[in-house]
């Protein structure tokens, strides 16, 4: 539907268990680097809400940092 209304979407992987159904514009470990953070820390599954905290940390920088960059209109979560 965006597409078809001439949108130019940015997909952001925030999910941290299993492989996403499509490539994400910005991949899960991209944004736990924001983080200062790994996938392999967490794939143990032990420490799951370090892992939440870490992908909400890094999704709100890689979203500053987009903002900044002036790179999106509007966020759809």
């Amino acid at each position: 539907e965006l597409l078809s209304r001439g949108c130019d979407p940015i997909v952001m992987d925030l999910g941290l268990l299993g492989k996403p159904a499509f490539e994400p514009d910005i991949t899960c470990s991209a944004v736990l680097q924001r983080a200062g953070a790994t996938l392999e820390e967490f794939q143990d599954g032990a420490s799951r809400g370090r892992a939440v905290d870490a992908i909400i940390l890094g999704g709100k920088r890689m979203v500053q940092e987009l903002y900044r960059e002036k790179r999106f209109d509007g966020i759809i979560a």
